[in-house]
């Protein structure tokens, strides 16, 4: 077993969810084979972005979660899974994307949305314009 993750964010972190998707932590160990496999082959992903793309999951592991997202307390990523492609009663679902939170204030309350990487196969799908809305009541989401 590994050793537990921590997201290391300012604001307490849970899972959210609705009827068409489910954004968890991104935890490296538990995601982010899924994330390489599925992104690998589109290199588009990181046209607009400073990073990217990667050759290895163990260079996008150092790369994004290592040296950008962990060490920095308003910063964090989610991995975004698609509840509508799951067969029902299912609760494991399929990798969507990851979306993330960015120069997150506690000071100021605020938060930027950012890290917002929809695999190609979710785009346009019933899931993908959820993000943002995956709980009620939730002001980054």
């Amino acid at each position: 077993m590994s050793d537990p993750y921590d997201v290391n964010f300012c604001f307490p972190v849970r899972e959210l969810q609705n009827d068409k998707v489910k954004l968890t932590p991104f935890i490296p160990s538990l995601h982010a084979e899924s994330w390489f496999t599925a992104s690998r082959d589109h290199p588009e992903l990181y046209d607009w972005v400073p990073f990217g793309p990667f050759d290895a999951k163990e260079h996008w592991v150092k790369t994004v979660i290592e040296e950008r997202i962990q060490p920095d307390p308003g910063t964090l990523l989610f991995a975004v899974f698609d509840k509508v492609k799951a067969p029902p009663e299912s609760s494991d679902f399929p990798l969507a994307g990851h979306i993330g939170l960015l120069n997150t204030s506690v000071e100021n309350l605020m938060t930027e949305v950012a890290f917002v990487f929809t695999i190609p196969a979710y785009r346009k799908s019933p899931s993908s314009g959820r993000w943002f809305r995956a709980e009620k009541g939730t002001v980054a989401m």
